[in-house]
């Protein structure tokens, strides 16, 4: 977590690189940031801060947020999938012998 502090610290100074994708950073900083309140988790919500007030960023939109958080929607389908398919399987009936 320190070492993603530094380099959001360092964006500030020098820049963002061309090849470095905010979206993901910030979706790995989302979560921890509102685990607790734990060191890491106060630094998780400052850098969190600290990438939303870079020059030039801008806020992501609901499709972004749809897209860079598809782990986590995947996860909510398969588990209701799951529901659906427990609920609809064919219920066996005893036999009596």
């Amino acid at each position: 977590m320190d070492d993603t502090a530094y380099a959001v610290q360092w964006m500030q100074i020098y820049g963002i690189p061309d090849e470095l994708d905010l979206d993901w950073v910030r979706s790995y900083l989302k979560p921890i940031a509102y685990r607790g309140w734990d060191h890491e988790t106060y630094i998780a919500a400052l850098t969190l801060d600290r990438l939303n007030q870079l020059p030039g960023i801008t806020k992501p939109s609901w499709l972004d947020y749809l897209y860079y958080e598809r782990s986590l929607w995947m996860a909510v389908v398969l588990a209701c999938l799951c529901i659906v398919a427990v609920f609809t399987s064919p219920i066996l009936e005893r036999r009596e012998n």
